[in-house]
């Protein structure tokens, strides 16, 4: 099952979650543009910008990330016309996109639309929406997805890898063994030993270890289909 933004305020809570979903858009937007990409420290006064492709005071690119989960609402839209306004009073910009986890209502994209048709005619400038369908994409197609949008599976994960490794020491402390206390007499007539001797191998004491572990190994095996 795909999972969406919310994912990042049920994991993280709502602040943390906004934080997390503008570093998300800024390693994507790196990943697709490479190191003329940056992410603007929040600071009072900093133009409206989270990031841009390019240099200060005329970059080719300027994103702003809103962490809008639930359409656009009179708030939001008031928030998304300051940002614009401030950005643009700011500097020299030929391309804004905003950035939003959700996807839009009908009635939400025909406000877009016509506000971005008007501004693009005032200013001259290339407006995008990118939404949270478009971003979710792009975010697989550059393998980011899955690190960000499974961290729980990760920890469970880690969770039974680190159980197994206690089971297999469990084995390991109680079956196999690896010295010949008690075991060395006992098969020095056997068949494999006395094969190993013709052939003028005489030291067979870790042979010997081999072949004990193997028939624990045996029978723990057959008790365990026993039981079942």
């Amino acid at each position: 099952m795909e999972r969406g933004f919310e994912y990042l305020v049920d994991v993280h809570g709502e602040p943390g979650a906004r934080d997390i979903f503008e570093r998300i858009c800024t390693n994507l937007f790196q990943s697709m543009y490479g190191p003329t990409t940056k992410s603007v420290e929040v600071s009072r006064g900093d133009g409206g910008i989270d990031v841009l492709v390019g240099d200060l005071p005329k970059p080719q690119k300027v994103y702003q990330c809103k962490f809008f989960l639930n359409g656009l609402g009179s708030s939001q839209r008031q928030q998304i016309k300051e940002s614009f306004k401030t950005v643009t009073t700011n500097y020299e910009i030929t391309d804004w996109r905003l950035c939003l986890p959700c996807i839009l209502t009908q009635q939400d994209l025909l406000w877009w639309s016509k506000w971005k048709h008007e501004q693009s005619e005032l200013t001259g400038i290339q407006i995008e929406l990118c939404d949270g369908s478009y971003l979710i994409h792009q975010l697989k197609s550059y393998d980011i997805y899955e690190r960000e949008f499974d961290e729980d599976i990760r920890n469970q994960l880690k969770i039974i890898s680190s159980e197994l490794a206690l089971q297999k020491q469990r084995v390991i402390d109680e079956i196999i063994y690896d010295d010949l206390d008690g075991i060395e007499d006992e098969y020095n007539d056997f068949i494999f030993v006395k094969m190993l001797e013709s052939a003028g191998i005489f030291d067979t004491n870790e042979y010997k270890i081999d072949f004990f572990n193997a028939e624990i190994s045996r029978q723990e095996s057959i008790s365990k289909d026993e039981r079942v």
